[in-house]
């Protein structure tokens, strides 16, 4: 009697051991994400450096992570195959990205603003024909990420203003 209360012992730890290490689920998403993003809407074309912050992570409801995104970069706009005014400049934005799912490929979306100061180039002669202007556009994301946590993430989709993007980067 005494054998089967000590087996019986053992085998319901073991079962209870068991239920607890398939019940808790790891967090591979990164907390910080550094990456180059390029984007074209073939008359304008801009790339960026950007950083990432998790914010706030929720395992409950349809977006789980939260990303804090800081941006600055370049772009140029030209009037395509028509006659006119070439631009270039500097944009700098910040924004809200929030992610789905709980593996490693995630639905993206984002909220945010960017500042861009661009210099138009309006004459043939780099002396004279320039106008700077610094206007504010909101930013739209709409698209696909790659990524787990101490490794390279990817990322592909459509965002106002840059158009369809693509970008690289790393998670830690």
């Amino acid at each position: 009697m005494k054998k089967l209360a000590y087996c019986l012992l053992v085998f319901i730890s073991l079962v209870n051991n068991t239920i607890m290490a398939q019940s808790i689920e790891s967090d591979n998403n990164p907390r910080n994400i550094i990456y180059i993003n390029a984007g074209t809407l073939l008359v304008y074309n801009s790339v960026n450096l950007n950083y990432e912050r998790r914010t706030w992570h929720s395992d409950n409801g349809f977006f789980k992570n939260y990303y804090l995104n800081l941006g600055a970069g370049i772009f140029s706009r030209n009037s395509g195959f028509a006659p006119g005014p070439n631009s270039k400049g500097i944009v700098s934005s910040l924004g809200l990205i929030a992610l789905t799912g709980k593996s490693n490929g995630h639905f993206e979306t984002g909220l945010g603003v960017s500042v861009n100061i661009e210099t138009d180039i309006t004459n043939d002669d780099p002396e004279e024909g320039f106008e700077k202007e610094t206007f504010v556009l909101p930013n739209i994301i709409i698209g696909y990420r790659y990524q787990k946590e101490n490794a390279p993430m990817i990322r592909l989709g459509i965002d106002f203003p840059r158009g369809i993007y693509m970008g690289f980067g790393y998670g830690f």
